[in-house]
């Protein structure tokens, strides 16, 4: 999927897309284009199923999830900053750091690795890790 306007102003469950450039391209990847925003509003959730999210534009969390899931590994990625609300991680084959991230809620892990590498998650004063075990864990 790959959506272009020239100016673009959408809203889409809680989703709102702004960008005078290309905002999203997607195959096998979330990918928010340089000069693009992509804002969840209210408790607004993403699924990434088998796909990488990589931010190269704007991308505001407000109290939204981003929910990585599937089967096989994934990265979050991207030249700009990448600020969660809560994010989970649901994915057998794990989800790797290419890049640090901040999640200022809740990192649930339900299933797989999320692989740091040399990266950081930055939590804030009150995030929390949640429901992590031997198979669902940093």
């Amino acid at each position: 999927m790959i959506i272009k306007n020239k100016i673009m102003k959408k809203y889409l469950l809680g989703l709102v897309l702004s960008s005078a450039a290309p905002i999203l391209s997607a195959q096998n990847s979330f990918f928010i284009q340089p000069g693009a925003e992509v804002t969840l509003t209210g408790n607004a959730a993403i699924t990434l199923q088998n796909m990488n999210f990589i931010n190269n534009g704007t991308f505001t969390a407000g109290n939204g999830t981003v929910n990585m899931t599937g089967n096989t590994t994934s990265t979050i990625d991207g030249t700009n900053a990448i600020n969660m609300f809560n994010l989970i991680i649901g994915n057998t084959g794990g989800v790797n750091l290419d890049r640090n991230i901040g999640v200022s809620n809740q990192l649930e892990m339900v299933t797989g690795l999320l692989n740091v590498k040399n990266f950081t998650v930055d939590m804030g004063a009150n995030g929390t890790v949640i429901t992590e075990s031997e198979t669902a864990r940093v």
